[in-house]
């Protein structure tokens, strides 16, 4: 299953550009434990039926796409045990525990902004690999 789940995000890189599909490999690919939904008015909090939920970045030559979220190109920067994926056109990030100090490492969150609301989710990582090594 999840062999199939990378072919298909990878299939969804290559249509980005030929360069792009010439190098590329999954960095981050799992499906969150929890999220929360927040807004003006409310939020909620569900860990149900998250599997549609996927969370899933590729680099392709010295890029990181978001492929879970319309393919959109992400910044990456390292901090003292963490690595943030940021969407620079203001769609949210994703942050990585790379030390496992306070959450086991290869805990992640993903943070989407929809206009004033938001959408958290959580999770852990099975597989985590920022630099595509062979």
């Amino acid at each position: 299953m999840r062999k199939m789940l990378m072919a298909a995000a990878l299939a969804a890189l290559a249509m980005l550009t030929p360069t792009a599909a010439a190098a590329q490999c999954v960095v981050l690919d799992a499906v969150p434990l929890s999220r929360v939904d927040a807004g003006p008015e409310s939020t909620s909090r569900s860990t149900d039926r998250l599997e549609s939920q996927r969370v899933t970045i590729i680099k392709a030559g010295d890029d990181y796409y978001w492929v879970t979220r319309e393919n959109r190109v992400l910044f990456r920067s390292t901090d003292t045990g963490y690595d943030t994926f940021v969407d620079p056109l203001g769609g949210g990030a994703v942050k990585v525990d790379l030390l496992g100090v306070v959450q086991p490492r290869g805990s992640f969150f993903e943070h989407v902004h929809l206009g004033m609301d938001t959408i958290t989710y959580w999770g852990l990582s099975p597989f985590y690999d920022p630099d595509c090594r062979p």
